[in-house]
Order: structure tokens, then sequence, then C-alpha cells
């Protein structure tokens, strides 16, 4: 019995372990298509588009299904209104990939690219926090880290940097510091 991936997710909800492989599945491939457009976001919009902060930070939110709901029905009332907020919350129960999150750091930590240390933190705790909240013992949607330079990006994105335009002697080196604000979140 195939079921639609909406229906499987109200049948699991209701206690049906039958779906669970299928369930599996779709949040797989959800997680994969984030991770993939992540990855697009990252090399391929900064050279093509040369996006405006803003603009940059919305679009990788908006591919993380991090942004409002109404933001992705707007323009073509496309899923319809009864359907819009069990399709929506679906789609953020996607699983998290360790690529995902490792490639947010570091589009956060690249100071050529649109995206502030702060904001890509923020991102990449919210997207932490929303796995771990929709996580069952059938359905995992956190990923088993398995780089250690993910936690080496979580605390070199804390890190204070003098702004670029700040004229330092040459053989000045910065102590290493940390902006509080990020490093405690």
């Amino acid at each position: 019995a195939n079921l639609v991936v909406r229906e499987a997710y109200n049948a699991y909800g209701k206690g049906e372990k039958a779906v669970v492989q299928q369930l599996q599945d779709f949040f797989h491939t959800l997680g994969i298509i984030q991770r993939d457009a992540v990855w697009w976001i990252h090399t391929v919009v900064p050279n093509l588009y040369r996006p405006q902060p803003s603009e940059f930070k919305f679009c990788l939110k908006k591919v993380l299904f991090l942004e409002a709901p109404e933001s992705y029905c707007g323009k073509d009332n496309w899923p319809p209104e009864v359907d819009r907020s069990s399709i929506l919350n679906l789609m953020t129960e996607a699983f998290l990939m360790e690529d995902t999150l490792m490639r947010v750091l570091v589009v956060g930590l690249a100071r050529e690219l649109p995206l502030s240390p702060g904001d890509a933190l923020d991102i990449a705790d919210k997207l932490v926090a929303r796995a771990a909240n929709a996580q069952t013992e059938d359905l995992p949607k956190l990923p088993n880290i398995e780089r250690m330079e993910l936690f080496s990006a979580i605390f070199d994105i804390t890190a204070y940097w003098p702004p670029v335009n700040t004229q330092l002697p040459d053989d000045y080196k910065p102590p290493p510091l940390a902006i509080s604000k990020l490093y405690w979140k």
C-alpha cells in the first residue's frame, strides 16, 4: 500500500508503523534536496546573481523552510488553503544532513559571501532545534556527526574578526577573541 506522503504521515501520527519506511525515504530525499540547494546557493548564486545580503539570507532560509509559511504560497495560491499547514509541516521535518549544516557554517565563515557569521549560526541553530523537536525513534532527523570539523566551524564562526578596512600595523596579530553572544548561543 503506497500511500501519498501526507496520508502516510497522518497514518503514522495515528500509530501505524507500516508507513515508517516510506516516510524515512521521503524525509531523507527532502534532506538531500535541501543539501543540494544550499550547495547551489553557496557556489552558484553569489557568482551568477551577486545578491544583496538580505536577499542571500532570504534565499537560504527559504530553501531550508525557515521562512514564514505565507512566503511559500503567495504567488500561485498552491497548496490550497485547506492543505497548506499540513504540507508545510511535512516540509519542515526534512532529515538534517551533516553536509547542509556544515555548508551553512562555511558560508558564514566566508567573508566574501553575503551572509554574516551571526546569521549563519542563527540558521544552523534553528535547523538543529527544528530537527531535534521533530525527532522520533522511528524517524530520526538529526545527523550522526562524523566530521569533527563541524565543531571547529561552530567555534570559528564565533571568532571576532577586525573590520577589513581597519589599518593595523603589519606585525600586529590581534588576540583570539570570541563574540560572546555567538559563543554562548
